[in-house]
């Protein structure tokens, strides 16, 4: 799905959801984290043309270890492009700033790329798995989209701003002020794309010229539509996005085959 582009852009990957563990053999839902993480940065490197920069969006080390960032680190600073984290839920916040920093690996808060401002916003709630967007974290957005009043913006958050149609995730641990979200869009007419992660599922639309769009995980994938917890079919995979200096997006989802 897509909106307008022009020749001049630029290229990101969206990774997210890694749910890595201490120990690199570890499962979840039958899937080995570690190997799945690897086949997704493998497709990745293996694409025709490469990313200008890696946003990392949430629920990187499942059990917040020392080893699993670690881990992380060695994998996503072999990719060559400057890599930007975010936290999630099961992310243990300080240790992953703390662990996730190389000459290309950080955890910055924002970024100028061309003519563009990526703002990293964090959604994580202290001890609960559901995410909320902290007046602090909507006001120093805002404050950066004054400070650089002629990019285009694009919003980056673990916990999803609109409905996941899995009841159990809506009800309990996704975003609980979503409409916080839509107004700053609403107020920002250079807000162009909002990203995310945690339903572990692809989602995309476009609406008055914005791109709505989840990312799915690296491992697991869950089926929308579902009442209960219910595992999908799909294959991990990553997000595509093309964004141009004229404010146009393009994203694909390319997953393991």
């Amino acid at each position: 799905m897509s909106s307008r582009v022009e020749n001049s852009r630029f290229r990101i990957w969206q990774i997210s959801d890694t749910h890595l563990y201490a120990d690199p053999c570890r499962e979840m839902y039958g899937m080995n984290c570690d190997a799945s993480l690897r086949q997704v940065l493998s497709v990745a490197r293996s694409l025709s043309e490469p990313a200008d920069l890696c946003l990392l969006t949430g629920d990187l080390v499942h059990d917040g270890s020392e080893t699993g960032y670690q881990r992380l680190l060695n994998y996503i600073d072999g990719l060559g492009v400057p890599v930007y984290c975010l936290p999630g839920n099961h992310d243990d916040v300080e240790l992953m700033r703390r662990m996730l920093k190389s000459e290309r690996v950080s955890c910055d808060k924002h970024i100028l790329f061309r003519q563009w401002l990526i703002v990293l916003l964090d959604t994580t709630v202290t001890g609960s798995e559901a995410g909320h967007l902290s007046e602090h974290e909507c006001r120093r957005l805002e404050l950066l989209i004054q400070q650089y009043n002629d990019r285009h913006i694009l919003l980056a958050l673990h916990h999803p701003p609109v409905s996941t149609s899995m009841a159990w995730m809506d009800r309990d641990v996704t975003l609980d002020n979503p409409e916080r979200v839509h107004q700053l869009v609403k107020k920002y007419s250079r807000i162009r794309a909002v990203i995310w992660g945690h339903a572990h599922q692809e989602y995309s639309r476009i609406e008055d010229g914005v791109l709505w769009a989840g990312c799915p995980s690296t491992m697991a994938q869950f089926k929308p539509d579902s009442v209960d917890f219910t595992l999908d079919s799909l294959l991990p995979g990553l997000r595509v996005l093309d964004l141009g200096d004229d404010g146009g997006v393009e994203s694909s989802v390319i997953r393991v085959s």
